[in-house]
């Protein structure tokens, strides 16, 4: 805040973190309730990297996790999204081709470390994932192989039951994000519309996943959806 006159200023910008790394990306609080842990994914490996933020700014040094299946092959491979459940003691990741499935992972908000991987596969193109509010269901989005099979399954997480709960009238579907009312939103690419999940903690089709369930007000979705930190 010395800089400009007392306007204040950015000494450093854009320095890069880690390369090459998958499109997965996600955040969650600290178990001390005021720092962030940022959560990606390296590319031809089958390591997590966590990053501390402070108020002094990011750590320089990540916490390595090799745990889990790797994100390699062609460029392609790295679609996928990454998010953390909202207790954030759990993390999902959508692993597209050729691995194409879902995996989840604890998290341990202390040390930034992942750990324990299960899975739930094939899902062929598999792409978004979403925790239920109360952290007892997952749901993923997939494309089916060159896309034009677009379904949204709901696995819980307790019986290890899956369940096809939607499907869509758009080619493609893409990300999910659970909003602040509790529902769950579904990324439909080129679309006017967002689909919604209305009850995501009832089980199976009880959620009621509805196509066309967000007027964008003449606005167009693509297949990403905005990511916030989660705070439990």
């Amino acid at each position: 805040m010395t800089r400009d006159n007392g306007f204040g200023d950015l000494p450093r910008v854009n320095l890069l973190l880690i390369q090459p790394v998958a499109e997965k990306l996600a955040a969650v609080r600290h178990a001390n309730g005021r720092d962030t842990w940022v959560v990606a994914h390296r590319w031809n490996s089958n390591a997590f990297v966590s990053y501390l933020v402070t108020a002094d700014g990011v750590a320089g040094k990540p916490i390595m996790s090799n745990v889990g299946s790797m994100n390699a092959g062609p460029g392609r491979n790295a679609i996928g999204a990454l998010k953390f459940s909202p207790d954030g003691r759990h993390l999902a990741a959508a692993l597209w081709r050729e691995t194409n499935k879902f995996e989840i992972y604890d998290f341990d908000r202390t040390t930034g470390k992942v750990s324990n991987p299960s899975s739930f596969g094939p899902f062929a193109e598999a792409y978004g994932v979403e925790f239920s509010p109360d952290g007892t269901k997952l749901y993923g989005t997939c494309n089916g192989v060159g896309g034009g099979q677009t379904e949204i399954w709901q696995f819980d997480l307790k019986t290890k039951a899956k369940t096809l709960v939607g499907k869509s009238a758009n080619r493609k579907i893409g990300a999910l994000q659970r909003g602040p009312d509790g529902r769950i939103y579904v990324a439909r690419e080129d679309n006017p519309n967002l689909g919604v999940i209305q009850l995501p903690n009832a089980l199976g089709k009880e959620c009621q996943y509805v196509d066309e369930g967000l007027k964008l007000g003449g606005r167009r979705s693509k297949l990403g959806l905005p990511g916030f930190v989660v705070i439990p």
